[in-house]
């Protein structure tokens, strides 16, 4: 209890004193289920030990594309060009203009790196699980195997269910993303069934998808384990 106790108060000296030297306001900081929600401009922004999920910047624009044009990365999604990278932040952006939330930039709290994405998000399309919201991850290959998709997935379902009163959270990938998929059941999610992508057309390899879904109680019993 000491040693949570210090690292606790660690973190936010942490976090006031970047916010000193950046020369804006002290965030206002609460804890809830072991994640800290960071108060800024109005908005929460969930944060970990290691981790921080935040707005996007501009400059955020470059690095994004190239760890969408990792070759692991891309491996189970749809090939993007630096224009649809930039459009696909377009609608990240105006979700978070809308809602006050969305897909965060995941950034690595020592080196303050753009390392991928992490957040919740409206889906806009329909299928027998919808309306709902979904939480998604994309990391950058030389930081994946840490657990950090884990950790920050975990900060981004607390808050949706602590923040947001959500009543569940979905996440879904193709069946030949195991690592996607073996994630969200180390999540506490469980699988609800199978579906195929609106987006993408009969015969296209990734068209095919599965379907996971979790409960705020669940996930409560999932971390008290």
């Amino acid at each position: 209890m000491v040693m949570l106790q210090f690292a606790e108060k660690h973190l936010r000296d942490h976090i006031w004193s970047s916010a000193n030297r950046s020369g804006h306001p002290k965030p206002a900081l609460r804890r809830l289920d072991g994640v800290w929600l960071r108060s800024h401009n109005h908005a929460m922004q969930p944060e970990s030990s290691r981790l921080r999920l935040r707005p996007w910047r501009p400059e955020d624009r470059a690095p994004f594309f190239a760890i969408n044009s990792e070759p692991a990365v891309q491996r189970y999604l749809m090939p993007l060009t630096r224009e649809r990278s930039d459009a696909m932040l377009d609608r990240i952006d105006a979700h978070f203009a809308q809602n006050g939330w969305g897909f965060w930039a995941l950034e690595e709290r020592e080196s303050r790196t753009l390392i991928g994405m992490c957040g919740l998000l409206h889906i806009p399309w329909q299928a027998f699980f919808t309306p709902a919201v979904e939480i998604g991850w994309r990391l950058s290959t030389s930081w994946q195997g840490k657990g950090l998709a884990r950790e920050a997935a975990e900060a981004a379902l607390t808050y949706g269910f602590q923040t947001l009163k959500l009543d569940r959270i979905v996440s879904f990938t193709t069946p030949a993303n195991t690592p996607s998929w073996g994630l969200m059941e180390r999540l506490g999610m469980r699988k609800i069934g199978e579906f195929n992508h609106p987006d993408l057309q009969d015969g296209h390899p990734l068209r095919a998808h599965v379907v996971y879904e979790i409960t705020a109680s669940q996930l409560e019993k999932h971390l008290g384990q």
